[in-house]
């Protein structure tokens, strides 16, 4: 291996940022870390001996925009700043540096990182100095069976946040309710026996859940014809390859039962579908642990994938002890993705079924395709050694309600933060269209919990009428499902959704909601519904001209969707009194629009304040007197003063 002079000068102690040093270099205005090339050029051209250095550039040059960002400062006056190695973080008093990664730095303009591990055994991994380890080779080797075990005793006697049932507890004396069944598995010699099991009423044990996509090619389900057979035997060879991997890590980890949705719910009784699928939320919650066959798109690519080995091997750099020996055992690895990238582009984040399999259970073992990580409602750590936030990247919605929150001026408010959720979930594939609903009923119900709110097909009964003003978002195409959901609720569109949370944190109220219901169309209170109305008193103001072209700017609500139209009084007069956007960008709008009073808001625009109307737009119901459907949303200025003459009286949405 060769190594340019300032890699084989660097050392760990070379990389930690203590206080002193940190309070020192910030009044002096040094970079802080340690001094490597003088120039991202010289980086570039040791690159192309040293090995280190071909880590470090590459690592600059990780995504397309830094990659033009360096060119550009190549190209410029900057080009002679120097690389910076660090820790990235500040260790503060006489607490070990844990470290897990190094940050490369170029003129603090253009930055990335490398992980750090240290050999189990070495100085620094017993002082902690590296928290840091190697990625395994094998995905389920005997040593991240046993990390999983050490990160789920540790959630289970020490994080109070992540507690459900007795606190604290342990991998020996932790229970909690079993579901109505569970995928038994016992061992005969060197063979695994899996059956169904039907559980005694009220029982309590352990179990796994497992969170996967189910694909395009069929899997083992359990249904009427087959239920008596699976509680007899199930084959592992009739297993998909994904069910068998969670099968042998769920036995390998010390327990007996694993819960699979195709296997322990009757797949074509209705029924039964709808019992279980009302009891989704306790299901993931009570699990001891949930494995996610994160990166797997079917059943026949199992949970834990082979890692062929890609790009630089580790490279070693000093690590002294007391006496100043370099004693080694501390490498820097290639770049270390993050939970957040992992999951962006794994398979089963694509799925709508699997949002709430990945926020209502207390601890998930996301299976990735670079490596492992833990996430429970406390802590996120890395098979390599970092750590995360909980909840990376998505709004948490299931915490206890704060006292005193205004929910509808209050960005953190658990309301705005599920509004925040539906951009996400909207953006999720589901095979039936009537799933959209049930897919998210066990958050749901928990969210019920939490609040006390009541639930109206995906909108909340406190947060309206400002939560009626869900639009579709920016460039996104839309179709309208009328069965599925009344029309004012965002599950009767296919399509992306958003929501202007800026200006209506600040709406002035100018409806009232008399009265909200919905009906079931069976057991689960948070499924499918057969319909809904909301009864508003408020105006209503009709024969609003609708342009046919699309406006190439929005003008007054840039945030809204790209696809709106232009309003006017009259087709003939030029002046715009509002702006229409569809719920259903697959047809024409209709040429005459009706526009139904939700508030009165004022927004910033450019140096000038414009208030305006939120409306939705809305078409009467043949045959009835004040019912409305849902048909887009928008705005109408103030100025133009259209409700003016409206008399307020008691409307229905349905």
């Amino acid at each position: 291996m060769v190594l340019c002079s300032y890699c084989q000068n660097l050392s760990f102690s070379d990389l930690v940022l203590t206080e002193e040093q940190f309070t020192a270099k910030a009044q002096t205005g040094e970079h802080l870390g340690y001094r490597h090339q003088p120039s991202f050029p010289a980086l570039q051209e040791s690159a192309k001996s040293c090995e280190l250095c071909h880590m470090f550039a590459e690592a600059l040059k990780a995504d397309d925009h830094q990659e033009q960002e360096l060119r550009d400062f190549v190209d410029s006056r900057d080009r002679e700043h120097p690389i910076n190695l660090t820790s990235g973080t500040i260790v503060w008093g006489n607490e070990p540096p844990r470290m897990a990664q190094i940050t490369i730095e170029w003129d603090r303009h253009c930055t990335s990182s490398l992980g750090l591990f240290a050999d189990p055994d070495s100085a620094a991994a017993t002082s902690q100095d590296v928290i840091g380890r190697r990625i395994e080779d094998v995905c389920d080797s005997e040593v991240n069976v046993q990390r999983t075990l050490a990160w789920l005793d540790s959630c289970l006697s020490s994080h109070s946040e992540c507690a459900i049932g007795s606190f604290p507890s342990s991998l020996n004396s932790w229970t909690q309710p079993l579901p109505t069944r569970l995928i038994k598995i016992t061992s005969h010699g060197d063979e695994l026996k899996v059956r169904l099991h039907e559980t005694l009423r009220g029982s309590q044990g352990q179990y796994v859940a497992l969170s996967h996509c189910w694909g395009l090619q069929q899997i083992i389900t359990t249904t009427t014809s087959t239920y008596e057979d699976r509680k007899t035997d199930i084959p592992l060879s009739a297993l998909s390859k994904t069910f068998q991997q969670s099968v042998m890590m769920t036995f390998r980890l010390g327990f007996k039962y694993v819960w699979i949705d195709s296997l322990c719910i009757i797949q074509d009784s209705g029924t039964d579908w709808e019992k279980e699928a009302a009891m989704m939320d306790l299901v993931y919650q009570n699990a001891v642990l949930t494995i996610a066959a994160s990166a797997a798109s079917d059943g026949q690519k199992g949970c834990f994938f082979s890692r062929t080995k890609q790009g630089p091997s580790p490279v070693e750099i000093q690590y002294h002890n007391s006496n100043g020996d370099n004693i080694g055992g501390v490498y820097i690895q290639g770049r270390v993705p993050t939970l957040d990238e992992e999951l962006s582009r794994a398979p089963l984040n694509t799925r709508a079924w699997t949002l709430q399999e990945r926020l209502l259970p207390k601890r998930i073992l996301h299976c990735c395709a670079s490596q492992l990580y833990w996430e429970c409602h406390t802590c996120c750590f890395s098979e390599s050694g970092v750590e995360f936030p909980p909840a990376y990247g998505l709004p948490r919605i299931l915490e206890s309600p704060k006292k005193n929150v205004e929910i509808i001026t209050d960005f953190q408010s658990l309301h705005w933060r599920w509004m925040r959720l539906l951009d996400v979930y909207s953006q999720r594939a589901l095979t039936k269209d009537f799933d959209k609903l049930p897919a998210l009923s066990g958050l749901a119900s928990e969210f019920a919990k939490r609040t006390g709110d009541q639930y109206l097909a995906g909108l909340w009964r406190q947060f309206l009428p400002v939560g009626l003003m869900w639009e579709v978002s920016n460039t996104a195409n839309a179709r309208k499902i009328p069965e599925r959901a009344p029309s004012w609720s965002w599950a009767s569109i296919e399509g992306r959704l958003g929501i202007s949370q800026t200006p209506l944190r600040n709406i002035k109220q100018l409806a009232e909601v008399i009265d909200a219901s919905i009906t079931p169309l069976g057991l689960d209170t948070y499924g499918r519904v057969t319909t809904g109305e909301i009864r508003l008193r408020t105006k209503v103001v009709d024969g609003l001209y609708c342009g046919a072209e699309r406006s190439p700017r929005w003008v007054a609500k840039p945030d809204l969707a790209t696809g709106f139209y232009r309003l006017h009084v009259r087709e003939d007069q030029k002046e715009v009194v509002g702006y229409f956007a569809p719920d259903d960008t697959t047809s024409p709008p209709h040429p005459r629009q009706t526009a139904m009073l939700i508030g009165e808001l004022a927004e910033e625009v450019g140096k000038s304040i414009v208030d305006k109307f939120a409306v939705l737009y809305v078409e009467a119901v043949p045959g009835s007197t004040h019912t409305y459907r849902r048909v887009g949303t928008g705005i109408i200025l103030s100025s133009t003063r259209c409700f003016e003459h409206a008399e307020s009286r008691i409307l229905s949405l349905i």
